[in-house]
């Protein structure tokens, strides 16, 4: 008797075949699902990996048989993930599992570290658009790019200090050197990081 079962994806369910998923012969004669076989069971079917069944025979054919097939890892997509904002620190941004909601394609939750992990990242120090580079794990496979927003800090009074100006009777202007300035120890830089 000849079985080839199809290769089936990772759906976070148990798999179960269809008739059209199974292939059998016996002396070149194709084997009809419900008349000649049956399905007894299934055995390590719900993870990415290798699964088996057992046949059962039916009508004219008696005995059981056990085939294994494959469940492949489900890819991952961009649009599986949301990465929330974050606000510009002056110094690189790394994501945690609070920062990132994931979803595959059947809603099931995707979790840093089991199901994903964070590869690297690009341009994720200065306010704008970043990017992490996430790559699949255990059911998952692939690796993609997920942009996030690193949003504007907002200046504060206590990151300036300004040099007493002697008394001219005149308006007094400041100029650069006269403001010291910084952000999370970080200096500041006129011209760049604020203005007058």
């Amino acid at each position: 008797m000849f079985v080839a079962i199809a290769t089936k994806e990772y759906t976070g369910s148990a798999i179960t075949l269809a008739d059209a998923d199974i292939t059998t012969s016996y002396n070149s004669n194709p084997l009809v699902f419900g008349t000649d076989y049956t399905i007894l069971g299934y055995q390590a079917n719900t993870e990415a990996g290798n699964a088996s069944v057992t046949f059962e025979g039916a009508g004219n054919f008696s005995g059981q048989v056990t085939k294994t097939f494959v469940i492949t890892r489900e890819p991952l997509t961009a649009n599986m993930f949301t990465i929330a904002d974050t606000t510009y620190t002056g110094s690189a941004i790394t994501l945690t599992a609070n920062d990132i909601t994931g979803k595959d394609a059947q809603q099931q939750t995707l979790t840093l570290g089991t199901d994903f992990d964070i590869q690297s990242y690009a341009n994720n120090v200065n306010a704008g658009t970043a990017t992490a580079v996430i790559t699949g794990k255990g059911d998952y496979s692939g690796t993609v790019p997920v942009n996030f927003t690193i949003k504007k800090a907002a200046l504060t009074a206590g990151m300036f200090t300004i040099n007493d100006k002697a008394y001219t009777g005149n308006p007094v202007q400041l100029i650069g050197s006269d403001i010291t300035a910084s952000f999370n120890s970080t200096p500041l830089v006129f011209g760049t990081d604020y203005t007058l």
